[in-house]
Formats: C-alpha cells, structure tokens, sequence
C-alpha cells in the first residue's frame, strides 16, 4: 500500500487511495488466531460471493451440484480449504486455473501434555511449529486459540458424540518473560540466547496464587494440562470442563494488527507469512468470478489453501498430499487411481 505523491503540506495525513482492501485485510487476519480461524475467515469471504458449501465425502455432491457456472468450496481437517468455479464455457480438457497458499504460519503450539511449573509459577508447555523468529515472542501479551474437541451429552445406550468447535481466549493470558538486565548481562556481549526447550515456557500463573483461589486440586484434575488452562478454555467455550477430551492450540498475539507509519503506507500484523496470500488469492478468486467473468470463462478456476506448508506439507491436508490430484481428477471425472 503506497501513497503516491503525498502532499506534505497537508496538515492530517491523507488516507491511501487503497485502504479500503487493506482494511479488509485488517478485519480478515484479526480474525485468524489459528490456522482453523483462518478457514472460518476464508468460508465467510466465500460465502459472501455465492460461493456453496460440498461435502468431499459426499459423491452425490459431485454428481448432482457441480455445473458450468457453479461456485463451490470444500474443507478438510477445518483447516484445509478448496474453492474453485466452473466457467460458463467449461469442457472437460479446458484445463483448471489454480494459485495456492498456505493457512498455518510458525507459531507455538500448546504440547499435548503442557504440564509445567518453576520457581513457583505454573507454565505452559509449548513446541514450535515451524521457522519462527522465536525472539519476537518474548515480553508479548499472548493467549491461545484453536480447536477443542468437546463430548456432546450422552444419550442412554448410545455411545457418545464428540464435537470440534473453535476457541479464541480474547485477553492475555500467557507471557513469555525476558531476564531482567541483572540477572543477563551477557547479552551485550553474546548477544540474546535461548534455549527453545526451557526459555519458551510461557507463564499462566503463580502457584501460590491459584492455591488461594481454589481454582481445585491440580494433582488429581489432570495429569496432561495445568485445570486452570481447562477452566479458562471450558468458560470460553460455555461446557462443562470434564466435556473437553483433547485440543490442538496455538499461542497467538492479543495486539491486534493495524496500519502504521506516517501515510499508512505499511501493515503490521502476525502471520503475513501466509495469511497476506491467502487473503490475496481468496479476493482474487472472487473478484475473477462474477456473474459476467464466469458465464465466458473456458476452465475452472481454483484456490487452494493447504495446512502444515510449516512442516512439509505431507500431512492428508498437506499439498504434498493425493488431494489435488484426486481433486481434479473427480471434477474431470477421470478414474480415481491415485
């Protein structure tokens, strides 16, 4: 976002000629707090241009919904999603229009046992997901957000049903505190050096504290996660504590992103890495399919934004995984030999 020849002797500075997209922008990463987010973002974006929800595990989806003028988006995993349209023209062996990116970004995940404690405070367990610059997490007011899976409420004689649902604490929780200058001296010297095993532990709580507040007894609520993290989580999402059975969290920055500089001109936000391209590719999809653009369109045009690109993309919503091809292979209707 540039401002062209502003003029300085304005006495306010004068708002970017683009700032309409960059504030859509702005709204669509604050509502990304984790890869799962970063979907729900995406569906609303789609849904919004017409585009309508298929089932990949469905068949009669693909053989009944799917025609020439179509809009259509699929999900895999919750953070894994495919969108494409079929142009008013389109012929098998017209070909397919695809661009890609990537929902996840490097960040610090909650460690399925993240059960911890020093020096009288209650930590938090986390690992890193992908080629963060960890430093930039020290001294930040952070929180988590992502997926809980939740049991729904027992039916008598019927095993019971588990739901995933979305979570985002909206206020600071967790802090990752750098040494005081007493105690590190060697950091003009050595420069800043850490241990991603034993420095990245993030602080929830003291110990002391929590004992008073009988918030219950730690020892026997679980063996995995300090019952604090569950009561904040259980309170966010509005279920009882003992109804969550397993998570994948994230730590994510409570700063929300915003413009900055003196004309605006520069983004600052967590996660640009690739968050910025799949907003791109989203808005570009939409704005090459209206009513107009599809109905003289020859191929299908498609955006795909796969999970795990951190971490070498071979997980099933990976692109390294058989999903495009088999993808394209269903809506070509070829034989499904891959």
């Amino acid at each position: 976002i540039v401002a062209a020849h502003p003029d300085l002797t304005m006495s306010s500075p004068p708002v970017c000629s683009e700032s309409s997209i960059s504030d859509e922008f702005l709204h669509f990463v604050n509502g990304c707090h984790s890869e799962f987010h970063a979907v729900q973002q995406t569906i609303k974006l789609l849904t919004k241009a017409g585009f309508e929800e298929i089932s990949e595990r469905n068949d009669v989806d693909w053989t009944t919904k799917i025609k020439p003028m179509g809009k259509y988006f699929f999900t895999r995993n919750q953070s894994c999603i495919i969108a494409f349209a079929v142009g008013g023209n389109y012929k098998n062996g017209n070909g397919f229009a695809i661009t890609g990116a990537h929902t996840d970004s490097p960040v610090l995940k909650v460690k399925p046992v993240s059960k911890d404690q020093g020096s009288g405070f209650m930590q938090v367990g986390v690992e890193c997901y992908g080629g963060g610059l960890w430093n930039t997490w020290f001294d930040r007011n952070l929180t988590v957000a992502g997926r809980v899976i939740v049991q729904t409420e027992e039916e008598d004689g019927k095993p019971p049903k588990y739901e995933c649902k979305l979570v985002h604490i909206p206020r600071p929780i967790l802090c990752i505190p750098n040494l005081a200058i007493h105690l590190n001296r060697g950091i003009y010297t050595e420069g800043f050096k850490y241990n991603k095993q034993t420095h990245l532990l993030p602080i929830l709580a003291t110990e002391m504290l929590n004992k008073e507040m009988k918030m219950g007894d730690e020892a026997k609520a679980s063996d995995e996660h300090h019952f604090l993290l569950l009561v904040l989580l259980a309170k966010e999402l509005k279920v009882p504590m003992s109804s969550i059975k397993d998570f994948d969290l994230s730590l994510c920055d409570t700063q929300p992103a915003c413009l900055h500089g003196a004309w605006n001109e520069f983004i600052s936000a967590r996660g640009l890495d690739n968050l910025m391209m799949s907003f791109i590719c989203t808005k570009a999809l939409i704005a090459a399919t209206d009513e107009k653009s599809l109905k003289e369109a020859k191929q299908i045009q498609m955006v795909a934004l796969f999970d795990n690109e951190e971490v070498g993309s071979t997980s099933q919503q990976g692109a390294n995984s058989n999903l495009m091809v088999r993808l394209l292979q269903r809506i070509h209707g070829d034989d499904m030999k891959v």
